[in-house]
């Protein structure tokens, strides 16, 4: 069952953009935004803040490799790629801290995203028409981003996560991990979900 929910994942990511799009030509563009500030622009920027926090070596990035061979023409083309697995911190209370400052702008962006779609939603007409039914849509899935960012947000004051403490060297590293249907994730991993 693990391997079909790998298999329609792209699928429904695929699905996800077509119904991103329909609501930013119907005219909500919420969603679409959500996408474009959230999903590229947050990643990247928490990317940077996170490399820095490494040149600063105040946090310890674990990564993993990742490597694709593609063949186009009949030649193998072969890429390496590093991708953030987890962050590893010095202490509980700073762990604490950098999530808080991960989390905060994602917060924000969704709360006035959702707000936009809302406030869009309330000043149309008030029948059922497709872009009604989109709008609603729309703001079910801004309500459902902005609620779970809340959980992991609230998470972090309540101390609603598991901590992995460890060894190396003389240091000791501390990273978050939250359990999700049984198995448990990286804390990064759910911030950047």
């Amino acid at each position: 069952m693990k391997n079909l929910g790998q298999l329609l994942e792209p699928t429904f990511y695929i699905l996800s953009v077509i119904f991103l799009i329909a609501g930013l030509v119907v005219g909500y563009p919420g969603g679409f935004l959500y996408f474009i500030l959230v999903k590229l622009l947050y990643a990247v920027l928490v990317s940077i803040v996170i490399h820095g926090w490494k040149a600063k070596e105040s946090v310890l990035v674990e990564s993993e490799e990742n490597k694709w061979i593609v063949n186009i023409n009949g030649i193998p083309i072969i890429d390496n790629t590093h991708a953030l697995k987890n962050l590893h911190f010095n202490s509980e209370k700073e762990m604490s801290r950098k999530y808080f400052i991960l989390l905060l702008p994602k917060l924000i962006l969704s709360v006035l995203l959702l707000t936009v779609t809302v406030i869009t939603l309330y000043q149309q007409p008030l029948a059922i028409t497709f872009d009604s039914v989109i709008g609603v849509l729309m703001s079910l899935y801004l309500t459902y981003k902005t609620l779970e960012c809340y959980r992991l947000f609230s998470g972090l004051s309540d101390g609603k996560w598991h901590i992995n403490s460890y060894s190396l060297g003389d240091r000791i590293y501390y990273s978050a991990f939250v359990k999700n249907r049984g198995q448990y994730t990286t804390f990064l991993n759910k911030v950047f979900s």
